[in-house]
């Protein structure tokens, strides 16, 4: 190949290249966003007017966070008798929610698909009832 047709290959390659990055770059141009819960990298209000609009949304932040708490979990101290761990510390008793599932009957019907065992609604109920008396 002769200088001009190497340096006209050359050329062409580095268009080819400059427009696939220019695409690339054009293609991954975001589009305005909604809503979001993280702030902005861009503060445009004063430090003291965030600081105080967290402040003032904490407590039902809070309650809100505790609510849930308290819907899905059984957080009441009965430690089981006789049983208790290291340096112990009593082992806590009765069913416990892990957060999944959020209520006892829930847990029922859960299994009850899970495992295939067609309980009727009366063997469901008796059942609910057992396990709240363990």
């Amino acid at each position: 190949m002769s200088r001009p047709t190497i340096r006209a290959a050359w050329a062409m390659l580095a268009l080819a290249a400059f427009a696939a990055i220019a695409g690339h770059t054009h293609a991954q141009q975001a589009e305005p966003r909604g809503k979001t819960s993280y702030l902005p990298v861009d503060i445009t209000e004063p430090f003291a007017a965030i600081m105080s609009r967290m402040v003032a949304a904490k407590p039902g932040i809070e309650r809100a966070h505790s609510e849930l708490l308290t819907q899905r979990y059984d957080l009441a101290d009965r430690p089981a008798q006789g049983v208790t761990m290291s340096r112990r510390k009593p082992v806590q008793g009765g069913v416990r929610a892990n957060g999944r599932l959020l209520t006892l009957e829930d847990t029922v019907e859960f299994f009850n698909l899970v495992l295939a065992t067609k309980l009727t609604a009366a063997e469901k109920q008796d059942l609910v009832a057992f396990l709240r008396a363990l």
